[in-house]
């Protein structure tokens, strides 16, 4: 065997998984805002709602 063969190893594969973690996270984080745009539209759709229920009940005893 010759020093070349016995010193070779295989290529790492660091930087390879890193930048696959990297892609996936940036991936999880942009999943995660746009959770979070729908749970805030949801809540501010929420709001209105009773906004407009409590001025329709206090439509309804200014009638009275």
């Amino acid at each position: 065997m010759t020093n070349e063969a016995i010193n070779r190893r295989p290529p790492s594969e660091k930087a390879g998984f890193l930048r696959r973690l990297a892609i996936y996270l940036l991936g999880v984080a942009i999943g995660f805002l746009i959770l979070g745009m729908f749970k805030a539209r949801s809540a501010a759709e929420a709001r209105v709602r009773e906004a407009q229920r409590q001025a329709a009940q206090n439509a309804g005893a200014n009638e009275r």
